[in-house]
């Protein structure tokens, strides 16, 4: 026997075997099955009897209801906060990725005027080279 509660499918579904020396279910099986069945609604029973119990007292139910918004309240609460740091960090990282284009851009204009400053000076110097011949 397990302690998983059956479902209407799991009855509906369960087959039995048929005895070999005579027509019918074995009833082992048959007996184990029903005992299966007794102990889900024993336990769907006492369940609902305890659900029941909760509902009907209206301390427990005003208390469940406290209690549930007040951990609603604290998990929104967290989730704020972890919204705020989320979004603070990505700031942080935009700017330190804005710097870095920032310095590359800067560092290539750099690189971009010294080639050019290089290529003036070599076309200077075959414009001389040109005059001179």
């Amino acid at each position: 026997m397990t302690d998983r509660t059956l479902t209407a499918d799991d009855v509906r579904a369960k087959v039995f075997t048929t005895g070999r020396l005579r027509e019918g279910y074995d009833l082992a099986e048959v007996d184990v099955f029903l005992n299966e069945v007794a102990a889900s609604l024993r336990r769907l029973h006492q369940e609902n009897a305890h659900l029941k119990g909760l509902v009907a007292d209206p301390k427990t139910a005003t208390l469940l209801i406290v209690n549930a918004r007040e951990q609603a309240e604290t998990i929104i609460s967290e989730a704020q906060d972890r919204a705020r740091a989320l979004e603070e960090e990505t700031r942080e990282r935009l700017r330190r990725a804005t710097d870095i284009l920032a310095e590359a851009h800067t560092a290539g204009v750099r690189e971009l005027d010294r080639w050019r400053t290089g290529l003036e000076d070599q076309l200077a110097q075959i414009k001389d080279a040109v005059a001179t011949s």
